[in-house]
Order: C-alpha cells, then sequence, then structure tokens
C-alpha cells in the first residue's frame, strides 16, 4: 500500500491533470501475478496524469514503486482513434498543438504555451470537432488495454533487474545476439552508439512483449494479430511524442530518436518470435497486419508531425517577436491551470 507521504515524494515534481483513467482497474488483472511469478513482491503501483507524462520505476524506502503515467495512455487512446479514416491531417495537428502547449506550460514557459494553445483553438474551430470515445477495454480496435499492459510490464522488468541483477546479465546477452542477427555486418557500428541503460531498454521491453502478449491472448482474449499491433503502436506513438519533446528542447538530431526507432524494429523482432513460437501458423497474418498499421501511423501521424515542425522552424522567428505582458502571462497560466 503506498502512503501519502510517498505520493507526496512521487508527484514532487510533476504537475497533476484530471485523470480519465483514475477509477479504471485493469492492471488488478495481471499485476499481481506478474510480480508474484516474477518474484518481486516488494513491489506496488501508483497511477497520476501529469504533464510530465513519464512512466518509471523508482526505489522509495526499500519497495520498488511503479508509476503509471495515465497522460501518455491518453494520447495513446487518441492516437490509436486518429488512425482510422475520418480522421484528417488538420485534426492530428490540433493535437501536436495541445501537447506542445502542455509540455511548455511544464517547463512554465507561458508565452509559448499561450501561442500553442491559441494555435489549437484555431484549428479545431476550423475543422470538425474530434470527439474521443469513451475509455472503456473492450473498444475497437482493442488496443487500450493492452498498450497498458505494455507499458506496466516495461517497467516492472526495470524493477525485476533491480532485485535480480544477473538476469539482466543474461537478458544483455541475449539481446545482443539478437542484435547481431538483425544488423549482420552493421552490428559493431551499432552497438557502439548504445549506452548499457539503452540495451536495459531492449531488454525490458523484450520480456514486457511476452509477458503482454500473454496476457492479451489468454487473459483479454484479444486476437494475436490486435495484441501485436497494439504493442508495435505503442513504441511508434512513444517515438511521436518523444520527437516533439526533443523539439521543444532544441535536440531534435537523427541522433537523439535512434535508441526509439530501433526499439520498433526490435520489437517487432520480439514479437515475430513470440508468434513464431505460439502460433506459427499466423506469422504471415501477423507480418501483413504489422506493415499495414505502419503504414498508416506513418502517413497519418509520423509524416504529418515531421511537416508541423518543419513549418513551426519556419516560424519560429515570427513567434519570438511576439510581446505579451507579464499580467497578461498569469492571467493566461491561470486559465492553463485551470484546463488541466
Amino acid at each position: 500500500m503506498i502512503d501519502k507521504s510517498i505520493k507526496r515524494i512521487l508527484l514532487s515534481k510533476r504537475i497533476l491533470r484530471t485523470d480519465p483513467f483514475e477509477n479504471i482497474t485493469w492492471t488488478d488483472e495481471y499485476f499481481p501475478s506478474w510480480i508474484s511469478n516474477l518474484g518481486i513482491p516488494n513491489t506496488d503501483i501508483f497511477s497520476c496524469n501529469t504533464l510530465q507524462r513519464r512512466c518509471s520505476c523508482s526505489s522509495v524506502r526499500g519497495n520498488q514503486i511503479i508509476l503509471m503515467d495515465n497522460y501518455i495512455l491518453e494520447l495513446f487512446l487518441i492516437f490509436n482513434q486518429m488512425l482510422e479514416p475520418n480522421f484528417d491531417s488538420k485534426q492530428i495537428e490540433a493535437l501536436f498543438c495541445l501537447i506542445i502547449r502542455d509540455s511548455y506550460f511544464s517547463f512554465d514557459n507561458i508565452k509559448y504555451a499561450a501561442i500553442y494553445w491559441d494555435m489549437a483553438k484555431q484549428k479545431i474551430s476550423k475543422n470538425k470537432i474530434v470527439k474521443i470515445r469513451p475509455i472503456t477495454k473492450d473498444s475497437e480496435p482493442r488496443y487500450i488495454y493492452v498498450q497498458q499492459a505494455f507499458l506496466v510490464a516495461h517497467e516492472l522488468v526495470h524493477s525485476w533487474f533491480r532485485e535480480l541483477p544477473y538476469e539482466l546479465i543474461d537478458q544483455k546477452n541475449i539481446i545482443k545476439d539478437l542484435l547481431k542477427e538483425i544488423f549482420a555486418n552493421r552490428y559493431s557500428d551499432i552497438i557502439s552508439t548504445f549506452s548499457d541503460s539503452n540495451i536495459e531498454e531492449f531488454c525490458c521491453d523484450h520480456i514486457a512483449v511476452y509477458l503482454t502478449m500473454d496476457i492479451s491472448i489468454n487473459g483479454y482474449n484479444n486476437s494475436i494479430e490486435n495484441s501485436a499491433i497494439a504493442i508495435m503502436l505503442a513504441l511508434c506513438h512513444q517515438l511521436a511524442i518523444f520527437c516533439i519533446d526533443q523539439w521543444i528542447a532544441g535536440e531534435l538530431k537523427s541522433s537523439l530518436t535512434n535508441v526509439d526507432n530501433f526499439r520498433a524494429t526490435i520489437v517487432r523482432r520480439y514479437i515475430r518470435n513470440y508468434v513464431r513460437q505460439y502460433r506459427p501458423d499466423k506469422l504471415s497474418c501477423v507480418d501483413q497486419s504489422l506493415d499495414n498499421i505502419y503504414s498508416v501511423w506513418k502517413e497519418k501521424i509520423f509524416d504529418t508531425l515531421t511537416e508541423y515542425l518543419i513549418e513551426q522552424n519556419l516560424n519560429r522567428s515570427q513567434y519570438e517577436k511576439l510581446y505579451i505582458s507579464d499580467n497578461d502571462l498569469q492571467t493566461v497560466k491561470a486559465q492553463l491551470r485551470s484546463l488541466l
């Protein structure tokens, strides 16, 4: 049980938002069995919804705490829906504006938060209002339950490695062998770009794929194709959000996105290995499904994001010239705070 003092520690540097997932307890369906099977009983989970939208594994007073930030899950839910045919690029750009607004607000850059808030309102007023469906794990497509499980599983494996470090050593050897298979003659050059923490991320993804595919198919009764798609989209959506964060920080360079790009590539191999082991008859169907969904995601979300950020770079000099008085900034700050 996580007491109030621990919650204060976990949230000390985060800005809380209204949480549409607050009363959703899907983790009860798999988290207790996972910590039991992994042999890490002193591990708990705490859910919140903050502008920082970072899931993490922390050690607090001798216990491992998985912090599940539901804002990232909320964005996944919206991105999933925006892959459907009835959403156009202008609606997706409005979402990018809101993500950027919230990021600037979290850094207390109210001027730029105000600029992107106004931009979002203009885009929303000119286009059909996006209506997000109610949150339910059985909504079609059946992705969000699986994506939550994958995020939780990834952080839980970090906790497992802290409790049992020799497991991490074994996993790193497995992952390095797998990277040799994937990248062949390029392996030496590619592996040198990764730190130990990068390799640990790949290790966490590896085990998380198996945990998540199992709970999705055998516990949630989801199809193997949908389970694979949900996990792949979780990595793709994270890449888009990461690029936005790096752009805001002025650090969006190809080298900085390499690890996240490789995570998606490597996770696909994990998924194929799972399918090959448990449902080899479904391998071609899963491959085709992943090809199709990646093509749609790249065109509708990633390519739209790339073009949008290029446009924003061209407009930045104009934004710099805008003047907003301190009084107006304080008013905007209060208004934005009330929206969270």
